[in-house]
């Protein structure tokens, strides 16, 4: 079952398409919960479980997620942000915590939404963006025509992944 479902998504012939602009990228697509990043003017920024990624070429972005083939939305956003305001979003942040911060954390306070309780998890912030008018394109790596959209889930699975993503390897 979907929470979110996406009206078109044509597929990334190229990461040349990601070189301008600003996209909220979704990783794992089709997985519980799906993980988020931003990528402004070619450069992806992401929120992770063990640190961050701050500045890495999108293009490196859009190969590793082809090779292994992981479901992969670029979200093409028709909205005004700078680099370093992205920058300094993801600057106050060092890595999630579990029942505190998430992926979405500094995507949020980038686009000024704040602690907005109405926005806990992806398929909240597609919805406002939505709401805005900023939702320009989607593109897809690895997506085919069975996929339905962001998948239904609690914000607790958010934690629960989390928290699988911090134990020590066994």
């Amino acid at each position: 079952m979907s929470e979110y479902s996406f009206n078109h998504i044509d597929p990334l012939k190229d990461s040349e398409t990601l070189q301008k602009g600003i996209y909220l990228c979704i990783i794992h697509a089709d997985k519980i919960p799906p993980h988020i990043g931003l990528s402004i003017d070619g450069e992806y920024f992401s929120l992770k479980a063990k640190g961050k990624d701050v500045g890495v070429p999108v293009g490196e972005v859009v190969k590793i997620v082809s090779k292994k083939s992981i479901k992969t939305l670029f979200v093409r956003l028709n909205m005004t942000l700078t680099f370093q305001q992205v920058f300094d979003s993801y600057a106050n942040f060092s890595k999630t915590v579990v029942f505190k911060t998430s992926c979405l954390s500094p995507i949020k306070a980038v686009f000024s939404i704040g602690d907005d309780n109405h926005i806990q998890k992806l398929a909240d912030l597609l919805v406002y963006l939505e709401s805005k008018g900023v939702i320009k394109e989607v593109f897809g790596v690895n997506i085919n025509e069975t996929y339905s959209g962001i998948p239904y889930y609690e914000v607790e699975d958010i934690h629960k992944r989390l928290e699988l993503l911090i134990q020590p390897k066994v």
